[in-house]
């Protein structure tokens, strides 16, 4: 399908929040290192940490020993809620022409296939939760040379 259907204030939510869910459960994160590894500029991502928080989805503490972490179990927690936090999906109406049939037989094909991709989207988001990140997967993007472990510094003061 190639690049996701989803903003950027999406992705990158969801790549912080896999983050934290790969690290050891009830561990806070430290938001430079989530930033870090996720690839999130750090002003930027503190925005959607704070929305999140405020969602209920993560929690805060502030001071040395800080950070963020999940208030919830990763595997109860969907990436649909993560995304619906920053995109109305119910709104959106997939299609070339916002939900009205094109009369061209090519135009009425790329538009089927256009609201297919939507649904597979959406079931996907709905039927995946932040468990499915590891923390290898954010290891070969820190390291691609020697995908090590990067866990040790996951503090910093928030």
């Amino acid at each position: 399908m190639g690049q996701l259907m989803l903003s950027q204030t999406s992705q990158h939510a969801l790549r912080a929040l896999g983050y934290i869910a790969s690290v050891e459960q009830g561990k806070r994160v430290g938001s430079a290192a989530i930033a870090r590894a996720s690839d999130v500029p750090h002003g930027f991502l503190l925005k959607i940490l704070n929305t999140m928080t405020v969602r209920g989805i993560l929690l805060s503490t502030r001071g040395v020993g800080g950070g963020f972490q999940l208030a919830r179990p990763a595997e109860n927690i969907s990436m649909y809620e993560i995304v619906t936090t920053f995109e109305n999906l119910s709104r959106t109406t997939p299609g070339l022409l916002g939900g009205v049939p094109p009369e061209s037989p090519d135009l009425r094909a790329m538009d089927s296939t256009i609201r297919r991709q939507f649904d597979e989207l959406l079931h996907f988001l709905r039927t995946t939760t932040l468990d499915a990140f590891s923390l290898e997967d954010f290891n070969r993007h820190l390291h691609p040379e020697a995908g090590r472990d990067d866990t040790t510094n996951t503090e910093d003061t928030d």
